[in-house]
Formats: C-alpha cells, sequence, structure tokens
C-alpha cells in the first residue's frame, strides 16, 4: 500500500507566513471560477500561498486543491486521477514523477509546475533528504483514482479508490 504523506506541523504556520509575503511572480491572484477546466496549469501556482485559507473553497466549487508534504523515501503507486485533469506545483523541495510505463522520469524541483490530462498516469515521490511540499489542483474534484503496475512495458490496472472511502 502505498504511504500516505502527512503534514508537519510546521508547515500550516510557514503557509500562512509565506501568504502574507508573496513573492512577486511566484503567486498571482486570479478567479479560480473563471478558469475553464481543462487549463488548470496555473492553478496550484495561484492556489499555493492560499492553500489553507477557508475562504478558498468558495471559489473552487469545480475544483479540488491539495497541499501535501512528502516525507524523504515517500511517494504514491501508478496511479491516475479518474478522468480529472490537473497540475502540481513543488512548493518546496524536489519530487521525482515517472510517466506511465515507458514514457520517463523526471525531477521536479521547488517552482516547477506540472499539468496532466484526464488520461495522465503517474508515480510521484520525494527522492531528496530533506521533506518536499507540493500543491495538486484536480478539476473536475476527484472522485476516484485507479491504480496500476507494470508488466514488461505495459500498464495493468490493479485497483480503483473512492472519495469519501478511501481517502
Amino acid at each position: 500500500m502505498p504511504a500516505v504523506p502527512t503534514v508537519p506541523a510546521a508547515l500550516p504556520r510557514l503557509v500562512r507566513a509565506r501568504a502574507r509575503r508573496p513573492r512577486p511572480g511566484l503567486v498571482r491572484r486570479l478567479s479560480l471560477t473563471a478558469l475553464p477546466s481543462c487549463r488548470p496549469a496555473l492553478l496550484p501556482r495561484d492556489a499555493a500561498a492560499d492553500a489553507l485559507d477557508p475562504s478558498l473553497h468558495e471559489d473552487l466549487s469545480h475544483a479540488q486543491v491539495w497541499l501535501l508534504s512528502w516525507l524523504p523515501g515517500q511517494g504514491t503507486g501508478l496511479n491516475d486521477h479518474g478522468g480529472s485533469a490537473g497540475a502540481f506545483a513543488v512548493v518546496r523541495g524536489t519530487l521525482h514523477e515517472r510517466v506511465g510505463a515507458r514514457e520517463g522520469t523526471a525531477e521536479l524541483s521547488a517552482g516547477r509546475v506540472r499539468h496532466f490530462g484526464p488520461h495522465h498516469v503517474h508515480q510521484v515521490s520525494s527522492t531528496g533528504t530533506h521533506a518536499a511540499v507540493s500543491v495538486h489542483v484536480h478539476t473536475p474534484r476527484l472522485t476516484v483514482m485507479n491504480t496500476y503496475r507494470v508488466d514488461g512495458r505495459v500498464l495493468v490496472h490493479t485497483g480503483t479508490e473512492e472519495a469519501g472511502a478511501d481517502w
């Protein structure tokens, strides 16, 4: 079973502090409801500083924002997003992304944004020596995530996790 990332106790304080002092070029304000669901790539960068702000939920009726922390060695199994498109931004540290069965890997450091379509299958893990933090946005909201394993060079569906039951 994949490890579940946890949020360090100091993280909410860190995120709130950054929200009060946004860095030009990293965090830009925009109406989240005005974005079409097929263009979510800017959402993590825009939402990163405000990820813990409860008022943000009023603007996210079509999307879902997750703030995740990754201890060294933590990661997910291969998964998709049940037909949702989205993006994730690395806020701190470095994450490693494996895409599909043969499409390659990437090291994503702080400031990098990775967008993905509704059929994207990937595995994300923290490979650094320090905790990493990322903000993930899915649109429409996640209802299921499918899990996979690699058999040779082919992805094989291994299960389905449901919102409200499995996470």
